[in-house]
Parts: structure tokens; C-alpha cells; sequence
């Protein structure tokens, strides 16, 4: 036993000892229970920190009121860490940040549940949630989270997990469309077999990337996929790069040559922009597909190849053809499966993974830690993108190259797109033949976004169209879905 004295004074006199007695055993077991307790906190501590696994505390108003382990910066984007800490989770989920919702799931099963969740820009993360009760009531909820998305690439071969086939990330066919996602399981049938394939689409929308992942798909991935721009090579030059040389062919014909052609034999060749073949050289074209040779420039000997043709253009071959610019024969030997890439506007669900994307690659390319803002990406996806995913890329490069801030703000974003010269503001565009309707949206669209980036708040921006605040706000989130 075991204990301390204590005097009791009264106006400065001793008055008593009060004497406190412990027994020892007892308090050599709190005094230990302590330090078990201590020591506990701080090896879970390490844990949580050292964990690739995030650890979410979550109230049953749906408030997030702590985060530990491995922050998935990628799922959460635009937030942060400290900025995610007191946000309601409904209401993350009603902007369309993530689903499905684990919280509400885990309190109406009211037991443990595991599911997989995507964000906005497509991360997949495998979470789950727990509900924690103590004396019969909800205390709060622990979610416990990891990225799955570099997983599902090892076990569901690259293409499965984040629709890449091609290491480069520029190269990636990042969609969340039904529209993309029809295209996906069409190109997957399509690559399979041995048909010629033509890809149209607007300039800029995807069609070399649509044409890789064909190739990556087929029986020929490991054989050579070949690419040629029809449109960038002089027209004196265009057979001898398709179809070879022989040496002395022509003055500079030093060596005899292969041409591309030859080069993809066991593979693929696209042929982009093929619309821009001129009629004499389309003759000889129309003679490679039938027979499966070619004959070098210079040559006499035909040279069989084995090559799966792809081509490609953003004109109509069958207006061309009626202008007689395009050989109908030549058409239709292209033309054994069309594919149709949709113009990005047509596509709104993409806008916010492409530009995460590309964001992910700009940062890794110039050592950079850019976030981008909700403001920021609501505009991204109110822009109508007449260059299509090419543009949405360069503008994505000098949002990261000249701002200074680290995170990407609205000002940034409107300074980035309209500046260019593709519309600038106080300039009204409807593109193309459409229902009046739809015309009048499109401009009622354009004028919100124009006084958006003028008074920045969608109170000041409503006073200067005469509507409500709401109808703004309103508007604005159902042109970024």
C-alpha cells in the first residue's frame, strides 16, 4: 500500500492531514494501462500514416470529420485534404464527384459493405464501410479506402482499368460517356476481325488514338502498327513513301527503299486524313487493297503484304465523291466499317477525365502540383470545344505552364479558353445546322458563361442578364453534366 499526505490550512494554520492510501498493485496496473494505452495511440498512429489505405471517420449527418492514412488525392479531385475535412459527403456526392455513395449503402444495409467507387475522372477506388455503435446508437461511420485503378491494369489487361492500351499518356482513350462507351464495344468487335476499318470525326476528336487501340485489340499487337498523314506529305513524294523505291528511281533514289507499306506488313497501317490523296495516286491505292501488293517506285516485281488498312478523316468522302474528288470504287473498299468518333460538346460526361488527365501528365512533365478548382471545371465543361480533345489538351498546358497558383481558378480557366482565337468574349457562335431550340440554348449557354467570366459571381452575373441567380446557377450545373 501506498500513498501521499496532504495539509489542510484555515487562514494560514495547519488544520488537518488528509491522507490518501492506494493500493499499490492497482495503481502499478493504471500507471501500466497508461503507458499500453500511450504506446497503442502512437504504433497506430505509424500505421495509419505508413498505410496505402485511406481512413475516413464519417458522422451520421454525413459531415467528414477526419482523414488518416493515405490521402487519395486523385479520387478527390479538385479538394484537398484540409479543404475535404468538414464537407458533407451527400452533398459531395450530389456534385457528382463520386459514386456510388458507401454511406448511404453501409446505414441502410446497417451492417459492414464493400463495393468500388468512380470518381469523376474515373479513379476506382475499392472502399469499405463500417458502421461504429455505441450504447445502441450510430457514433460514425470509418470507410476504409484504396486505389484499385493501377490493379484492374495488372489483372484486366491496361485498356480495362483506365482505356489505355498505349504507355504515353496523351495516347490514353479516357471516357465516361455511354456515347465513348458504345464506341469502346464497337472498336473491341471491330478489332477482332480483319475488315477495313474508316474512322471519322471533327478534327482533333481522337481518331489515331481510336485506330491504336484497334490495332492493340487485334491478332497484330505485337506486330507493326504504322502511321502515315496523308495530308503532310508533298504529293511528289506520297508514292514513294507508301510504296518504296527502287535504287536510281529518281535522281535522289541513292538506295532502294521500303515503303510503308512493306514496313506494316504483319501489322497495321492508318492512313490518316485519306481525303486528302490525290485521284492519281488513289488508283494505285484502290490496287493495293484489292491485290494485297505493292510495286515499288521504279520497280517491276510486286511485293505481297500482309497489312490490316485503317484510315481516317474528319471530311464527307461521300460529298467528296459527288464532287468527283474522291473515287467511289476507292470509297467503298475503305468504307466495310465506318466508326463515328462524337464531337466532345456532344460528350459533356468526358470534359472533366480528359482534363484530369491531362492535368496528371502536365504535372509530372513540368514538376508541377496544379489542382483544378470546381469553378474551373464547371467552365471546362460549359465550353463548346470546336477543337475537340486537342484543344481541351493545349489549354490544359497553359493553365499549367503560365499560371502561378497552384490551384487552377475560374479567372484562369475563362483567361485560358477565351483568349484564344477560337471565340473570345462578346462573340456569339452557333456552329452548324440545328433545331431552333437547341440554337437558342446554345447561345443562352454561351451568354451565361460570358457574364460568369466578366462579374465572376452568378449574383452579379444575373443582374446583367435580368434572370434570377438560381436560373444561372441552374443553368451552369446542367450544361456541366
Amino acid at each position: 500500500m501506498t500513498g501521499h499526505f496532504s495539509p489542510v490550512y484555515h487562514e494560514g494554520q495547519i488544520e488537518g492531514v488528509v491522507h490518501v492510501f492506494y493500493l499499490q498493485e492497482h495503481l502499478e496496473k493504471a500507471v501500466s494501462g497508461l503507458e499500453f494505452v500511450r504506446e497503442l495511440t502512437e504504433e497506430l498512429q505509424t500505421i495509419y500514416a505508413a498505410s496505402n489505405e485511406q481512413i475516413m471517420a464519417i458522422q451520421p449527418s454525413g459531415e467528414i470529420s477526419n482523414i488518416a492514412g493515405a490521402f487519395l488525392e486523385n479520387f478527390w479531385q479538385p479538394y484537398s485534404k484540409g479543404e475535404l475535412i468538414g464537407q458533407n459527403i451527400y452533398e459531395l456526392e450530389a456534385k457528382g464527384l463520386f459514386e456510388p455513395n458507401i454511406v448511404d449503402l453501409c446505414l441502410k444495409e446497417k451492417q459492414r459493405i464493400s463495393i468500388t467507387q468512380s470518381s469523376r475522372g474515373n479513379v476506382k477506388i475499392l472502399s469499405t464501410a463500417a458502421p461504429v455503435m455505441k450504447k445502441g446508437k450510430l457514433e460514425k461511420i470509418i470507410v476504409l479506402s484504396r486505389d484499385v485503378s493501377t490493379e484492374e491494369i495488372s489483372e484486366r489487361r491496361q485498356e480495362e482499368s483506365d482505356h489505355s492500351l498505349v504507355p504515353d499518356l496523351t495516347k490514353k482513350l479516357v471516357y465516361r460517356s455511354q456515347e465513348m462507351s458504345e464506341l469502346v464495344k464497337k472498336l473491341k468487335e471491330v478489332a477482332e476481325t480483319e475488315s477495313t476499318v474508316l474512322i471519322t470525326g471533327e478534327s482533333g476528336a481522337g481518331k489515331e488514338v481510336v485506330a491504336s487501340h484497334i490495332h492493340s485489340y487485334s491478332r497484330r499487337a505485337e506486330a507493326p502498327f504504322v502511321t502515315i498523314n496523308c495530308g503532310a506529305i508533298p504529293e511528289n513524294l506520297l508514292e514513294s513513301e507508301l510504296f518504296g523505291h527502287e535504287k536510281g528511281a529518281f535522281t535522289s533514289a541513292v538506295e532502294k527503299k521500303k515503303g510503308l507499306f512493306e514496313a506494316a506488313d504483319g501489322g497495321t497501317i492508318f492512313l490518316d486524313e485519306i481525303s486528302e490523296i490525290p485521284l492519281h495516286m488513289q488508283v494505285k491505292l484502290l490496287r493495293v487493297l484489292q491485290e494485297r501488293e505493292v510495286v515499288r517506285v521504279g520497280g517491276l516485281v510486286p511485293i505481297k503484304v500482309d497489312v490490316r488498312v485503317l484510315a481516317a478523316t474528319n471530311r464527307s468522302l461521300r460529298k467528296m465523291v459527288a464532287a468527283q474528288t474522291f473515287r467511289e470504287d476507292l470509297f467503298y473498299r475503305l468504307h466495310v466499317v465506318p466508326l463515328q468518333i462524337p464531337p466532345l460538346r456532344r460528350r459533356k460526361e468526358d470534359i472533366a477525365p480528359l482534363a484530369l488527365s491531362f492535368l496528371e501528365k502536365l504535372n509530372e512533365t513540368y514538376n508541377k502540383e496544379k489542382r483544378l478548382s470546381r469553378e474551373g471545371l464547371q467552365l471546362l465543361e460549359s465550353y463548346q470545344w470546336p477543337g475537340n480533345i486537342r484543344e481541351l489538351q493545349n489549354v490544359m498546358e497553359r493553365l499549367v505552364v503560365i499560371g502561378k497558383q497552384e490551384v487552377i481558378s475560374g479567372d484562369d480557366v475563362f483567361r485560358a479558353v477565351w483568349d484564344s482565337e477560337s471565340e473570345e468574349p462578346g462573340h456569339l457562335t452557333v456552329r452548324g445546322i440545328m433545331p431552333l431550340k437547341e440554337a437558342v440554348q446554345e447561345v443562352e449557354d454561351q451568354l451565361i458563361r460570358l457574364a460568369l467570366g466578366k462579374y465572376k459571381t452568378a449574383a452579379k452575373a444575373s443582374d446583367a442578364l435580368g434572370v434570377s441567380a438560381s436560373t444561372v446557377s441552374r443553368r451552369m450545373k446542367k450544361a456541366s453534366k
